[in-house]
């Protein structure tokens, strides 16, 4: 006799609420920013490079392995530093563009002219471009050009050799580029003698979280729960299976929440079994 399990059918309420409850607990996961000493300092190192007139630009590529919280740092700073309105012009302390979305070295000069607010910013070609926007970021007080996930086009030949003709370009301009990438970055700058002293590599590079407190600062600011609903061995459960790589440790802690609505370590554990990603490299 074959036996039919019934699976009650949710209704719209319900199912509106559960997408509010992971919107919500997502939101947090990705409004999180918590003051560990290496990474509050590379925002005043930063800072430092966009306002201090050099006669030869240097400033720091920021280096770290695959979700290590790169992006964090970038988008940290732009909160940390708006742009704003005088009342003669508006003023762009920095941009940030993301790589990975662009094709081609053209592409890039667009984007730059983009992010700056410049008027038709596919006119001309991309040497005219380039020489427009080094012209408008002077007037709008641009500071740093931050470029995520560098290493998509980070080598000396082919694609690459473009995108860094076209860094060393405008940094000859003074203006700050702050690349972005995992270690081939580091690699491909220190194999280009003509970069070699352009970039601050040790102090971007980011170190793994190794304070307990901040996980457990994580852990309650994702789940929104009191202290006293993380338990101590969760804290240590969460470092260890982590490596203390940033963003490996708030995965772990949304993926949990959002389906165990606890975290424990039995309801850790069940989550850490699907999530291969957090293995380390061979």
């Amino acid at each position: 006799m074959t036996m039919i399990v019934l699976i009650p059918a949710t209704t719209p309420e319900a199912d509106a609420a559960e997408k509010a409850f992971r919107d919500e607990v997502i939101r947090r996961r990705e409004t999180c920013w918590v003051k560990e000493p290496s990474r509050v300092e590379l925002l005043k190192e930063l800072h430092y490079v966009a306002t201090t007139p050099q006669h030869r630009k240097s400033s720091i590529a920021i280096i770290a392995e695959a979700n290590s919280g790169k992006s964090a740092i970038l988008r940290k700073y732009q909160e940390s530093y708006p742009s704003y309105e005088r009342k003669d012009r508006t003023i762009v302390p920095s941009i940030l563009i993301d790589l990975s979305t662009l094709k081609r070295v053209e592409d890039l000069s667009i984007a730059l002219l983009k992010k700056i607010g410049a008027i038709d910013p596919e006119s001309g070609n991309h040497t005219q471009r380039l020489e427009r926007f080094t012209a408008l970021a002077g007037q709008v007080g641009l500071g740093l050009v931050m470029l995520d996930e560098f290493h998509e086009v980070a080598d000396t030949s082919g694609k690459g050799k473009p995108f860094l003709k076209c860094i060393k370009s405008l940094m000859n301009e003074g203006i700050a580029v702050v690349p972005a990438g995992v270690d081939e970055v580091r690699q491909v700058f220190r194999g280009s003698g003509e970069f070699t002293t352009r970039f601050d590599f040790e102090l971007g590079t980011l170190k793994p979280v190794e304070d307990e407190g901040i996980v457990l600062e994580l852990m309650m600011h994702i789940s929104a729960l009191p202290l006293t609903a993380v338990p101590e061995e969760s804290v240590k459960y969460v470092m260890c299976e982590s490596r203390g790589v940033f963003g490996h440790v708030c995965d772990l802690i949304q993926r949990t929440f959002i389906a165990h609505r606890s975290l424990t370590v039995p309801a850790l554990t069940a989550t850490r079994k699907v999530m291969r990603a957090l293995d380390p490299l061979p």
